[in-house]
C-alpha cells in the first residue's frame, strides 16, 4: 500500500483504495503484514511508541486477521538506531473457545541499501513458515527474518558482482 521514506510517507496505491482495503480486503485477510506507514493508514492512528503498535495491532485483529505483523516500524531499539522493529500478534482460538494472544518482538540490523519489494517477499515468506507452525507465530517469524538476511545479503553480493563485470 505505501511506505515512508525520510519521513515522508506515500503510497503506492491510490489513496481512493485506502477505504477498499480497510473494509473489504482486511477483513477477508487470515495474515496481514503491514510496514508501520500502512498500519497507520489502516488503523488511522499514529504510532510513537511499542504501546500504540500493539494498540493497533490488536485494532487490525478486531478487523478480521487473526495474525498481524508490522515488519518495519521506527520504534527506537535500545541496541541503536542501527536497528530495525518488527512486532507480531497471532490470536490463537483453543479448543474450548478462549482466545489467547501471543505477541512477538524482534530486532533486525539494518541493511544499508534500499530493495523493492521486500514486504512482498516477508508476506510470503510468512505465509510459507506460518503454514509449516500455524501456532507458532514467534518460529515462523524467526524463519522468515533469517531467510530475508539471506537474500539480501546474497542480493548485495550479486550486484557488487554485477557492477564489477559492467566496470570491467
Amino acid at each position: 500500500m505505501g511506505d515512508e521514506w525520510n519521513g515522508q510517507g506515500s503510497m503506492y496505491v491510490p489513496e481512493d483504495l485506502l477505504p477498499v482495503y480497510k473494509e473489504k480486503v482486511v477483513p477477508l485477510a487470515d495474515i496481514i503484514t503491514p510496514n508501520q506507514f500502512e498500519a497507520e493508514l489502516l488503523s488511522g492512528r499514529k504510532i510513537h511508541s511499542q504501546e500504540e503498535a500493539l494498540s493497533v495491532m490488536d485494532e487490525l485483529h478486531t478487523m478480521g486477521p487473526d495474525t498481524v505483523v508490522i515488519t518495519s516500524s521506527n520504534l527506537p531499539s535500545p541496541r541503536g538506531s542501527d536497528y530495525l522493529i518488527a512486532l507480531g500478534s497471532q490470536r490463537i482460538r483453543n479448543p474450548d473457545g478462549s482466545v489467547v494472544t501471543e505477541r512477538i518482538r524482534m530486532e533486525m540490523h539494518k541493511v544499508d541499501a534500499v530493495f523493492v519489494g521486500t514486504g512482498d517477499l516477508f508476506a510470503a515468506m510468512l505465509l510459507a513458515w506460518t503454514h509449516k507452525h500455524p501456532s507458532n507465530l514467534k518460529v515462523a517469524c524467526e524463519k522468515t527474518v533469517s531467510a530475508m538476511h539471506h537474500v539480501l545479503q546474497r542480493t548485495i553480493r550479486c550486484a557488487k558482482d554485477h557492477c564489477q563485470v559492467l566496470l570491467r
